[in-house]
């Protein structure tokens, strides 16, 4: 999908919409500075998708049951509290 460049007025509108003022010549000088990158994104718009076919098309998977969740979040718990650490205590 293409984007076309903003009228002069619905620059202004846009502007006055959050708060700004602009005039006559700054509205110019921001649509002068936005046809670059506007230009420059219609290029890429127009460009052919060249996706490859896809070989493992991705399932919608399962839930885990309630009772493996919990024994997943009990053995993160574990897993951070348990084991040596380098980490020595803190000094008041």
């Amino acid at each position: 999908m293409s984007v076309t460049i903003p009228t002069p007025e619905q620059l202004k509108k846009i502007a006055g919409d959050v708060g700004l003022s602009l005039t006559d010549r700054d509205v110019a000088s921001f649509i002068a500075l936005m046809q670059p990158n506007i230009e420059a994104y219609n290029v890429v718009d127009r460009l052919p998708d060249r996706l490859p076919t896809v070989k493992y098309p991705r399932t919608p998977g399962c839930r885990p049951k309630p009772i493996e969740r919990s024994c997943r979040r009990n053995d993160r718990a574990r897993d951070r509290l348990s084991g040596p650490t380098d980490l020595q205590p803190l000094r008041a």
